[in-house]
């Protein structure tokens, strides 16, 4: 039917005749839209894109699989072909992706840097001790059959559980502790604080270490930026904070998960 509207999609073509009309300044250019059955607000659209074609949508984006990381996938299938998506994403995402992510110059200069104060200190005897936080979403909901996966958890009920740790390696365990909070900096500092009382109440410490310093290894976490500003300073003790990923603190955090 004469009346029907048009569903069909304007082609590059007609698209093209009225850009060209309107580019070449002639005053007919609205006239050469509406021949082509083409609207008077897709008609300035289309002059004001300047373009007749549309840009591509969706579909693969090349520029983000680039070979490399193609052939890690690959080798990941090869060596296992039971591997489920999620499986090939967590293994590329902590392979690939955070390697690249923490093995630029800057990260190696700050850990070379570490590395040599760290290695200074146990040269010169001091006692060493890691710190490390973690939070725990104790809140628990059980999953039942037939809902959509679009289905959105409702949020935590109340405060999460937080757990503070130090050790030692020749005493171990220094001091812990769990609340429901969140992780603030003045209590990271206060924690510091505590950290160093125990350490030179211990018997071990008198013993073995009486003339050395204590020194207290942190991360790059963003709440310890402002700990040496905050903690209380004594002339045995230093704080060393790494600006990359400390990788004995990473282990303590997975220990203290388990």
């Amino acid at each position: 039917m004469a009346s029907q509207l048009r569903t069909l999609k304007h082609t590059i073509t007609e698209k093209q005749r009225v850009f060209d009309a309107h580019r070449a300044g002639r005053h007919d250019w609205l006239a050469v839209a509406a021949s082509n059955d083409i609207p008077t607000t897709t008609t300035y659209n289309l002059v004001r894109r300047g373009r007749a074609d549309d840009l591509p949508r969706g579909g693969a984006r090349h520029i983000k699989m680039t070979p490399e990381a193609k052939a890690c996938l690959e080798q990941y299938l090869d060596e296992d072909c039971t591997y489920t998506l999620n499986q090939l994403r967590t293994s590329f995402s902590s392979t690939v992706i955070k390697s690249a992510s923490s093995n630029n110059g800057g990260y190696k200069e700050k850990r070379r840097v570490f590395a040599e104060k760290l290695k200074a200190h146990q040269s010169e005897g001091n006692g060493i001790v890691y710190y490390d936080e973690t939070n725990f979403n104790v809140y628990l909901k059980r999953q039942r059959g037939g809902q959509q996966a679009v289905v959105k958890l409702p949020p935590s009920k109340g405060a999460n559980l937080q757990a503070h740790c130090a050790v030692f390696s020749a005493i171990g365990v220094v001091t812990s502790r769990v609340q429901r909070s969140s992780i603030r900096m003045d209590k990271i500092a206060a924690f510091v604080e505590e950290i160093y009382k125990a350490v030179k109440a211990s018997s071990v410490f008198q013993n073995c270490f009486r003339n050395e310093k204590i020194v207290i290894a942190l991360d790059n976490a963003l709440d310890h930026r402002q700990t040496e500003e905050r903690f209380t300073k004594h002339p045995d003790m230093e704080l060393l904070r790494l600006g990359a990923i400390l990788q004995c603190a990473t282990l303590l955090k997975g220990a203290s998960a388990c």
